[in-house]
């Protein structure tokens, strides 16, 4: 917000994105946004935003004073940051319940999660691979693992914490986390 307050295009931001800039920020970052001070990161994200603005409204066919940023505006690869997150861990698991068909997956989850709410185990899972054809949850259930690692404190932060890559790059060498 103080970037765009200081920038010289006049860049602001449509209310509804204003409410949202919290989760947004808080997803992408990890929650640390007090203390978060990549201003390189933050300025680059502003410039992209501005640019999908411009493509945006000249596809519109319209042009405010200054540039005002919407959700449509944010980099597709941060889209998810968007979404809904979970309070606490019951409506995480209600979220998860809501998905539809998977149920080993939601057994698996919850089975996850009670041990590690009781201790049972090691608190840290490690990694998982989810593979399979395109469209069947892979993304939407990594993310909301991620979720609920966040909410039982395993992971420092409740989301973003996927890192998206294809079958051929865990092959070639280390994969670049988010």
């Amino acid at each position: 917000s103080k970037m765009a307050a200081e920038d010289p295009e006049q860049v602001t931001f449509s209310p509804s994105l204003e409410e949202r800039m919290d989760d947004l920020f808080h997803a992408w970052v990890g929650g640390k946004t007090q203390r978060w001070g990549n201003a390189r990161e933050a300025q680059n994200l502003l410039g992209e935003m501005k640019n999908l603005c411009s493509l945006r409204e000249a596809a519109e066919n319209v042009r405010h004073a200054g540039i005002q940023l919407t959700e449509a505006d944010i980099p597709q690869r941060l889209q998810h940051c968007l979404a809904h997150r979970s309070r606490n861990l019951d409506e995480a698991m209600r979220k998860i319940d809501s998905m539809i068909g998977l149920g080993g997956v939601k057994r698996f989850l919850r089975e996850l999660a009670q041990r590690i709410r009781l201790g049972e185990g090691d608190r840290a899972p490690g990694n998982f691979i989810f593979s399979g054809p395109p469209g069947t949850g892979k993304t939407t259930v990594a993310r909301q693992l991620g979720e609920l690692l966040g909410l039982l404190e395993v992971l420092k932060r409740r989301t973003n914490n996927v890192t998206e890559c294809r079958a051929p790059d865990l092959l070639n060498g280390p994969v670049q986390l988010n």
